[in-house]
């Protein structure tokens, strides 16, 4: 059971994956290797300005590799639904669907659990 399930592979969600891979959550990041973004370069990007999308997104997924907490799968998000203010469904290429807390790191919202209800959970499963 993953803490948090982050879809997509770009700055934000990596950033997000790493933050909570050294925390010592465990984390699930999917991603089908399509980047919305096709530009020719991140502008902005601290240390990495006018970076490729896809090499910053090689780096950045190079770097969650030393954490055990954090795995990467390679899988197209097909689908996905808002269930209510707090879940969504989320639809894989493979048919396997999950449901999960919402958390868009680019909003900067945050709905993740206390440490105390982590341990807690991973204590009765």
């Amino acid at each position: 059971m993953y803490d948090a399930k982050v879809v997509g592979a770009g700055p934000a969600e990596l950033t997000g994956a790493l933050i909570l891979g050294r925390c010592c959550r465990l984390v699930l990041v999917r991603d089908g290797g399509h980047p919305r973004d096709v530009s020719q370069g991140l502008n902005g990007v601290f240390t990495r300005d006018e970076i490729k999308p896809l090499e910053l997104q090689r780096i950045g997924i190079e770097q969650l590799g030393r954490y055990d907490t954090v795995e990467v799968r390679d899988i197209q998000v097909t689908d996905a639904r808002h269930l209510d203010d707090h879940q969504v469904e989320v639809t894989m290429a493979d048919g396997t669907v999950a449901c999960t807390l919402w958390c868009p790191f680019t909003k900067g919202v945050s709905l993740l659990k206390s440490p105390d209800a982590i341990l807690d959970e991973r204590s009765r499963n």
